[in-house]
């Protein structure tokens, strides 16, 4: 695959200024104007931006002559998206599916070994080279991101996190055990038959082995990265085995959660449990991934995002899905029946003394000060999706953002900061660039929406000329749309100039337009937006990444549109949902002349 391109400076810093130019003030927007001019070029002639531009380029030779990378950002925007972030993996972090029922109504043991066996054999074709590429029409998608699907752990340490994929040493046997949790409890087991060599098969739970409670330290995962790592070494620091337990649970293919007090029914129930759970003991959410199997049998997905995207992830899903629903019900033991042998399985009881109870005990209680700050806002709008929105002739991704841009506007009365996730997989080790929603596009129709459909001049007097404003909606989205198609082609503006932030050195000045207060106005991402779009994903999410922001997944399905809203309390989530409900009606109202 190509490397990742570098932007014309120029391109950028002129596109940049049309993503601020919405969102400030205009004494603000002259500022900028002039921090932008000197970044360019100063009274000397070559102005820092042109220092910096040729510093990264100096960086992306270097990279790009490593065959096995060829992505000049890839190691910073691993750190500073991820590893130097020290908020919650649970709540801020972590993406989470809800996956679509079987219909067979399979209790939950049935359906934790059904998509057990399933991952398995993904797993293999991962390890094996054997899956088919990922494309997009005919454009090949980079396939790096599966490597560390599977056996991979992120870690806690300060001042940055790391993450690990677990390869078992030359000449022994490859790390094909699992983890499970039950009632806070951590156990592992061996997928291998000890006569086996080659085929992977689960082997059978049975809920009498899972029975007691013990001190569930999973819990502490669920806290910031800094308290997290203090936790972990005071564990590690009780008993020398606790190091071998934990390297167990971490070098694990997956963990696969048994929520057996969990029967979530209503979708904002199903949400809520996929993204952190009642208790927070029975999740390691630093695992690459967790499959979520609730007391009603229903199932779910919870991935680690520091090396994976939701891409990805999703087609794992669907594997997991699509292999469940074709093969018979899995055959589990009852109660009272035999359970797994001992050589299979092993109950990692790590050892807690009265100083780590006590950080468990106080874990327990910011995670339920966190379930409780947090307000969810689930939309299934079954009214018209991906099939009605392509007969108005316009993007459904783009649509879907100025329904976001216009029930944001309705709610709070001005327009911010918003963050779309775009891919850029169809370069080596291609992960994500920034389209900036909010144009100036954008903010003139969602203005135009709400205002009287004659407008009065300046002398007050009004006029006969009516506001377009299906015209308006459709110049917002092109405009949208072009923004995407650029970030795809790795042509957008954030990954390029935070690529000229870590060319500064530790001894220079910052130049104006990253000291600008625009930049970091226009970087705080009050609405942070993704698509992830499979009919067999019922539910889709994440946290906020700013205190007064929204979390905002969405699923573009043939018939119908989901979001997932989440947001502290004082945001209400649950009304900008229901403004949600309204942009989009009255969107298709005004294209379709309804």
């Amino acid at each position: 695959l190509p490397a990742l391109p570098l932007p014309d400076l120029a391109q950028t810093c002129e596109r940049y200024l049309s993503s601020v130019r919405p969102l400030v003030s205009d004494e603000a927007y002259q500022r900028t104007e002039q921090a932008v001019a000197e970044f360019l070029a100063s009274e000397e002639g070559e102005g820092p931006g042109a220092v910096l531009q040729h510093r990264l380029a100096a960086h992306k030779d270097r990279v790009d002559a490593d065959p096995a990378c060829r992505n000049w950002l890839e190691a910073w925007w691993n750190e500073y998206a991820y590893f130097s972030n020290r908020v919650s993996n649970c709540f801020y972090v972590n993406f989470f599916f809800g996956l679509r029922d079987d219909p067979r109504n399979p209790s939950q043991l049935q359906r934790a070994a059904s998509l057990t066996q399933a991952a398995l054999q993904f797993r293999r074709q991962v390890v094996r080279n054997e899956l088919t590429p990922d494309k997009v029409r005919t454009t090949l998608l980079c396939m790096f991101q599966y490597r560390y699907l599977f056996n991979t752990c992120r870690y806690p340490a300060t001042p940055l996190d790391y993450t690990r994929r677990h390869e078992a040493p030359t000449g022994t046997p490859d790390y094909t055990h699992i983890a499970v949790t039950c009632r806070g409890q951590v156990y592992v087991m061996d997928t291998v038959h000890p006569a086996a060599t080659a085929e992977e098969e689960p082997v059978p739970l049975s809920m009498d082995e899972l029975a007691q409670r013990s001190h569930g330290i999973s819990i502490l995962t669920s806290g910031t990265r800094d308290q997290w790592a203090a936790d972990r070494t005071a564990l590690l620091a009780v008993d020398p085995a606790n190091a071998d337990h934990l390297f167990r649970l971490e070098s694990a293919a997956f963990l696969v959660a048994l929520e057996d007090e969990a029967y979530p029914a209503t979708r904002e129930e199903f949400a809520r449990e996929c993204w952190h759970g009642k208790t927070g003991e029975n999740r390691f959410h630093d695992k690459c991934f967790q499959l979520l199997v609730f007391g009603n049998g229903r199932a779910g997905f919870s991935g680690e995002h520091s090396l994976s995207d939701g891409t990805t992830a999703l087609r794992l899903c669907r594997y997991l899905l699509t292999e469940e629903e074709a093969a018979p019900l899995a055959q589990v033991p009852g109660p009272g029946d035999e359970g797994p042998s001992a050589t299979g399985f092993a109950h990692l009881a790590l050892a807690v003394d009265p100083a780590v109870a006590d950080r468990i005990r106080r874990a327990h209680v910011r995670f339920q000060a966190e379930v409780a700050a947090h307000q969810v806002g689930v939309l299934e709008f079954d009214t018209f999706g991906k099939d009605r929105i392509k007969k108005l002739r316009c993007s459904p991704d783009a649509f879907v953002q100025m329904a976001i841009q216009l029930a944001y506007y309705r709610m709070h009365g001005t327009c911010r900061a918003t963050y779309e996730s775009t891919a850029t997989k169809k370069y080596s080790h291609g992960r994500t660039e920034t389209a900036r929603s909010v144009s100036m596009d954008a903010l003139r129709f969602v203005q135009a929406m709400d205002q009287p459909l004659r407008t009065a001049n300046e002398n007050g007097n009004v006029t006969e000329e009516p506001v377009d404003r299906a015209a308006l909606c459709q110049v917002a989205i092109a405009t949208h749309s072009r923004a995407i198609a650029q970030c795809a082609d790795g042509a957008g503006i954030d990954r390029h100039l935070l690529g000229l932030k870590f060319c500064l050195r530790a001894d220079e000045s910052v130049p104006a337009l990253f000291a600008d207060p625009s930049f970091s106005t226009t970087n705080h991402w009050y609405l942070s937006t993704s698509q992830i779009s499979d009919e067999l994903i019922e539910e889709y999410g994440w946290g906020e990444v700013v205190p007064d922001g929204y979390g905002i997944a969405y699923m573009i399905k043939e018939k119908s549109l989901h979001f997932n809203v989440a947001a502290l309390a004082p945001m209400r989530a649950k009304a900008l949902a229901h403004h949600l409900q309204l942009a989009l009606v009255d969107m298709y109202a005004l294209l379709s002349n309804d």
